[in-house]
């Protein structure tokens, strides 16, 4: 089977205010507004949020948890990712770790583990993808076996899948 991946988002005190909205739903919205926003997160998703809020007229920071930003993507997609959030203007603060959303932003720890705080009107916050494995975990309980490929078997970018799901293949 392949039945993908799921988000799960962070369990952050906060995570449930009236300004909090995960990638999924800042992508999906128009993206338009004013003010301080902050998106929490590293990866290529939470790149292309703050992206497509800063063309919405957002001022954004990224607080990327790493050192990097964008590591789940290969180098030329990275450093074309990376070059475009620099020239919108995009704030990319590294090593920052999330503690808290209130109404007025984000509490966080800098790359020093010193507290700070960045001020948003807007929280987006990127989650982690791990296996959906429900329709697997249904079928072994009926007795069936199962192999699993793709992001069902472990989340991942598409090289992985095509090199997983071949393996699969060849031992089948």
């Amino acid at each position: 089977i392949a039945a993908g991946a799921r988000v799960t988002l962070p369990a952050l005190p906060g995570m449930d205010a009236p300004h909090v909205r995960s990638v999924e739903q800042c992508l999906a919205g128009d993206g338009r507004g004013a003010g301080p926003a902050i998106v929490l997160g590293g990866g290529s998703a939470a790149c292309e949020a703050a992206c497509y809020l800063r063309e919405g007229g957002w001022e954004v920071t990224l607080l990327a948890p790493g050192r990097d930003v964008a590591r789940d993507v290969e180098p030329q997609t990275r450093r074309g990712l990376t070059g475009e959030l620099l020239r919108l203007g995009v704030r990319i603060v590294t090593g920052a770790r999330a503690e808290a959303i209130d109404a007025g932003g984000v509490g966080y720890l800098d790359a020093a583990g010193q507290p700070a705080a960045a001020p948003a009107a807007l929280v987006v916050v990127e989650g982690t993808l791990s296996p959906d494995d429900a329709l697997q975990r249904g079928l072994e309980a009926d007795g069936l076996t199962v192999f699993a490929a793709g992001d069902s078997a472990a989340p991942g970018d598409l090289a992985a899948a095509v090199h997983g799901a071949t393996d699969l293949a060849l031992r089948l």
